[in-house]
């Protein structure tokens, strides 16, 4: 413990203040940009409702269609695609617009954007 001691007095206690307070003068507008600067996205799963999804009191009695077909089950899913960063995404940061899929044995028979925050987003 003695050397220790014996460290900051040779060298000197402004010294050594004054070394890590330029290193976190350094660091921290770094991290700080690096923190300011960033952007996602997220695609989140809000909601999910199934109706006539193999119900058997119903299955025989109840026939829904959609456009004059008749769908067997029927599942709605509401979807939340945000930035989650704290810049705007612009168009020059898409390479590849984001995509929902579902499995081979689900059809989409509606896709509907229900809002948009600004208003003027091109979603479709």
């Amino acid at each position: 413990m003695g050397s220790d001691t014996n460290a900051v007095k040779r060298i000197g206690f402004i010294p050594i203040v004054s070394i890590v307070l330029a290193t976190v003068g350094v660091i921290a507008p770094i991290l700080w940009s690096y923190y300011t600067n960033t952007s996602s996205i997220e695609i989140r799963l809000e909601s999910s409702l199934s109706l006539l999804k193999d119900d058997p009191l119903l299955k025989e009695d109840l026939v829904i269609t959609y456009k004059g077909k008749p769908v067997t089950g029927l599942t709605r899913m509401d979807f939340l695609l945000l930035n989650k960063g704290r810049t705007p995404i612009t168009q020059s940061d898409i390479y590849d617009a984001p995509k929902i899929t579902f499995g081979e044995e689900s059809k989409l028979i509606a896709a509907i954007v229900t809002s948009k925050n600004p208003p003027n987003l091109a979603a479709r």
